[in-house]
C-alpha cells in the first residue's frame, strides 16, 4: 500500500509558485520607488526656487538701501539733480537685471523728495524718501514703502542728518 501511495505521489505534478504575483509586486515596488524619487525631486526644486526668490528679494532691499545712501550723499555734496539718474552698479548685478534709479523732486524750498527705484532678477520695487531742511541740516523725515504692511514711517530721533552748507557738506549723524 505504501508503494501505491508513492507511485501516486509521483504522478501528481508539483505545485508551482505564483510567478505572476511576484512580478506584479516587484513592478509595483519599483513604481513606488520611482514615484518617491519624483516627489523628492519636486520638493528640492521648489525649495531651490524659494531660496532663489528670497535671495532676489534680499538683493532688492540692499539695492533700495544703497539708493537711500546715494540720496544722502547727494544732499551732503549739495548737488542739485536734474531728472532721474541711474546709479552705476557692479557687473554681477547688471547681468541679473539689476538697475537703480533715483529721482529728485523739490517741494518748496526746504523739502526734497527722492524716489528710489530698484530692479533685480525680474522684481521691481521702490521707496520714497522725504528730506526736510531744519536749522541748516537735511533730515530724513519720512520713508514710504509702497505695498508694505507698514506703509509709511516717520522718524523723530533716529535719522540721517546732512549739512546743508555746500562748502562744509558732511554727514552729521
Amino acid at each position: 500500500m505504501n508503494h501505491k501511495f508513492l507511485s501516486h505521489a509521483r504522478k501528481v505534478t508539483p505545485r508551482r509558485c505564483p510567478r505572476g504575483f511576484a512580478i506584479i509586486t516587484v513592478v509595483a515596488m519599483m513604481a513606488l520607488a520611482v514615484a518617491c524619487f519624483v516627489v523628492v525631486g519636486e520638493v528640492f526644486s521648489y525649495q531651490l526656487k524659494l531660496t532663489n526668490h528670497t535671495i532676489a528679494r534680499l538683493q532688492m532691499d540692499l539695492l533700495l538701501n544703497a539708493g537711500e545712501a546715494c540720496a544722502i550723499n547727494e544732499l551732503a555734496d549739495g548737488k542739485a539733480l536734474a531728472g532721474p539718474w541711474t546709479v552705476p552698479l557692479p557687473k554681477a548685478l547688471l547681468k541679473k537685471g539689476g538697475r537703480l534709479v533715483l529721482t529728485e523732486r523739490r517741494k518748496g524750498g526746504n523739502i526734497i523728495l527722492f524716489t528710489v527705484q530698484a530692479t533685480f532678477a525680474g522684481l521691481h520695487s521702490r521707496r520714497a524718501l522725504a528730506f526736510q531742511q531744519i536749522a541748516g541740516h537735511w533730515r530724513l523725515t519720512e520713508v514710504t514703502i509702497p505695498g508694505s504692511l507698514f506703509g509709511q514711517a516717520s522718524f523723530q530721533d533716529h535719522h540721517a542728518v546732512v549739512s546743508a552748507n555746500r562748502k562744509r557738506a558732511k554727514l552729521l549723524n
